[in-house]
């Protein structure tokens, strides 16, 4: 590169929207699925996504989802173009509030009014985090960022929130 290139630096201090309120719950195994249950009824009426990390899980979820009366479609890396095109109408027409999604299916996806995003399993590198979390809180708005965790990955949250320069408050169920 030549002496004189301009250089731009990222400031890891300013990586995540200070519109998103960051949060986690402890919740053990099979609690889980309540846990999240109990915070989509609290969001009754608003629209967010779920993380989960792969696509087995994310269908699993979808499933467990629709047999307790959610509007949820689940979107990931085996779809096909036309199927993953036919989740995001029903999604973006608000045919369902909740969509279920892996991190590498998320990349593309640009949905406005996004109130919340569930991490209901937290992901492998940290950068997917803030990919994950920007997600909510866009256009000036609040938006909150949720994770769903179990008592042993708490020391990831702190990690997670040391790096990325944000803290997270506790919900207590």
């Amino acid at each position: 590169m030549k002496p004189n290139a301009h250089r731009v630096e990222i400031s890891r201090g300013k990586i995540v929207n200070e519109n998103i309120r960051h949060h986690y719950v402890i919740s053990e195994g099979s609690m889980k699925l309540q846990t999240l249950l109990s915070f989509l009824r609290s969001q009754e009426g608003e629209r967010g996504i779920i993380f989960c990390k792969t696509k087995v899980a994310a269908q699993t979820l979808e499933k467990q989802l629709k047999s307790r009366n959610v509007l949820v479609e689940a979107i990931h890396g085996d779809l096909i173009q036309k199927d993953r095109d036919k989740v995001m109408r029903a999604f973006h027409k608000e045919r369902s509030n909740v969509l279920v999604a892996t991190d590498i299916a998320a990349r593309g996806i640009d949905v406005q009014n996004l109130a919340f995003v569930v991490h209901y399993q937290l992901p492998d590198q940290i950068e997917y985090y803030t990919h994950r979390s920007v997600r909510t809180g866009r256009g000036g708005k609040s938006g909150m960022s949720l994770c769903i965790i179990e008592s042993g990955e708490y020391q990831r949250i702190k990690k997670i929130g040391t790096e990325l320069n944000i803290h997270f408050k506790r919900i207590v169920d």
